[in-house]
């Protein structure tokens, strides 16, 4: 079980890592969630985020799937040897929607 930080009252708090190489989504992403209670860190460099990626830190990943140099899939791999237990979900623009890595 993923460990998850606790509040002043006692409640866990679930932690969010969100790597995006698109600031807006990033930022949406992060309002929601902390509106929800989350907390969220965040890179857009993914290569960084694998760099400072450690065990038990996060309860779940929302990755891009689409980013320069290493895509979300693989980078899941590759955190997935770093903590097997920490959860994924993998965000995607609907088919044929351009976005800055694919333009």
């Amino acid at each position: 079980m993923t460990k998850s930080r606790l509040s002043d009252n006692n409640k866990s708090i679930k932690r969010i890592l969100i790597i995006d190489d698109e600031p807006d989504v990033i930022l949406v992403l992060k309002q929601v969630l902390a509106a929800n209670g989350f907390e969220a860190d965040s890179y857009e460099d993914p290569r960084l985020a694998l760099k400072n990626f450690r065990a038990n830190m996060f309860d779940l990943l929302l990755l891009d799937v689409k980013m320069p140099d290493i895509n979300g899939m693989d980078l899941y791999q590759e955190m997935k040897k770093i903590d097997d237990k920490v959860k994924v979900c993998f965000l995607t623009p609907p088919k044929g929607e351009k976005t800055k890595a694919s333009v």
